[in-house]
C-alpha cells in the first residue's frame, strides 16, 4: 500500500471516529430525558416514604435505598458519558508549520528526499494517533452508555414496585 492509499485509509478511519462520537451523543440524549423525567417522581416517593415511616427498615425504606443507589449509578455513568469529551482534532496550523519547515529544510539538498514526501510520512502518522485517541474515547463513552442501560431496567423496577406500594398505602 503507496503512502496515499494509507492516507485515504487512515483519513477514513479518522473521520469515522468523529462521526461516531456525534452519534454518541445523540444516545446520550436519550438517557438524560429519563432522569430528567422520572427523577422528579423518584424524590417525591422518597419523600413521602420517609415521611411517613420515618427512618425504618421496612420494605419502603429498603426500596427506596435501592432506587437511590441505582439513580446515583445512573447520574455516574451519564455524567461520566458527557464529561469525556477529549477528542483529538488533527492541529492543522501546527502541521502546516511543520510542512513549511520541512520545505525550508530540504531547499538546499534538490537532489535528497522530498520534504512532501516526509511531510505525508508525518501526516499520516498524526492521523493514526489522533484516530487511536478516539477510538479509545469513544470506546470508554460507549461503555458508560452501556452500562447505563444495564442498570436502567433495574432502576426502574425498584421505583416502580416503590410507587405500587406507596399508592396502596394510600388506600
Amino acid at each position: 500500500m503507496n503512502i496515499q492509499e494509507r492516507r485515504k485509509f487512515y483519513e477514513n478511519a479518522y473521520f469515522y471516529e468523529l462521526d461516531k462520537q456525534d452519534k454518541i451523543y445523540m444516545r446520550l440524549r436519550l438517557p438524560v430525558t429519563i432522569l430528567v423525567f422520572v427523577g422528579p417522581v423518584h424524590f417525591f416517593l422518597i419523600k413521602e416514604v420517609f415521611a411517613r415511616a420515618g427512618f425504618t427498615f421496612n420494605t419502603y425504606s429498603v426500596l427506596s435505598m435501592l432506587s437511590v443507589i441505582a439513580f446515583v449509578y445512573l447520574l455516574y455513568c451519564v455524567c461520566n458519558g458527557l464529561r469525556s469529551r477529549i477528542y483529538c482534532r488533527m492541529p492543522l496550523d501546527v502541521l502546516e508549520e511543520h510542512c513549511y519547515q520541512l520545505k525550508k529544510y530540504y531547499e538546499q539538498y534538490p537532489n535528497g528526499t522530498k520534504a512532501e514526501d516526509i511531510f505525508e510520512e508525518n501526516f499520516v502518522k498524526e492521523i493514526i494517533e489522533a484516530t487511536e485517541r478516539n477510538l479509545n474515547a469513544n470506546q470508554k463513552r460507549m461503555s458508560y452508555i452501556v452500562k447505563y442501560f444495564y442498570v436502567l431496567p433495574i432502576y426502574l423496577f425498584f421505583l416502580i414496585i416503590t410507587a405500587v406500594l406507596y399508592f396502596f398505602s394510600l388506600l
